[in-house]
């Protein structure tokens, strides 16, 4: 016979599968979500602009990387990818004042590839203008046509709905990292990876 103060193990794995699916339920909405977004953007403009900034990445003597905040994530993993390519890059996030010393090599040969939403960090902001000013190329991706980058960015990707909040993931912004990723690997003659899902009815199923 059990103790009564022994937990009953037929309410433990209740609870357990209780807690799974709650777990699974948050995941499954991330998901949606996600999809929902990436759904609702215009890709054949997405694809098109990708490409460009693409050949400008190819045709620059040197490429700088900035976001902020929670989507350091995004730039580190550009930056990986670049320097993978044997792509002469930098990533300004985290430099503190050395970013403003980065700055002064800013130049028409260069581009700037920039992840910026609201609340625009300033530091970006700041950056980005500078890169301008030099006649520098910058390459962004930010939130909408208001964004202060957004009015001094050669090649833009709109992608709202992301923002400075921790709920949203960061997973779209991700992909279209990877897409420009696989796009650069293409203009310089790389073999870019294999997507998984060819068709959109083969993402709708793996939801579903």
């Amino acid at each position: 016979m059990n103790d009564s103060n022994d937990p009953n193990p037929g309410l433990l794995k209740s609870a357990g599968i209780v807690s799974a699916c709650i777990m699974m339920s948050r995941i499954t909405g991330l998901i949606r979500e996600d999809y929902r977004l990436l759904s609702e953007l215009d890709i054949p403009t997405i694809e098109a602009t990708c490409l460009r900034m693409a050949r400008v990445v190819k045709k620059s003597k040197r490429v700088f990387i900035i976001s902020a905040a929670r989507f350091f994530p995004v730039s580190f993993f550009l930056n990986y990818a670049l320097v993978y390519f044997g792509i002469n890059v930098t990533l300004l996030d985290n430099q503190g004042f050395m970013a403003r010393e980065y700055a002064q090599t800013f130049d028409q040969d260069g581009a700037l590839i920039v992840f910026s939403f609201n609340y625009y960090h300033r530091d970006v902001v700041s950056l980005t203008e500078i890169a301008a000013q030099k006649s520098m190329k910058v390459l962004a991706v930010t939130d909408f046509e208001i964004s202060p980058i957004s009015k001094i960015a050669d090649e833009c990707i709109y992608l709202p709905g992301m923002g400075d909040n921790f709920r949203v993931s960061i997973s779209p912004v991700f992909i279209l990292a990877q897409h420009l990723v696989n796009e650069i690997a293409t203009v310089i003659g790389r073999s870019p990876p294999k997507y998984v899902a060819d068709e959109p009815q083969e993402l709708q199923d793996s939801v579903g």
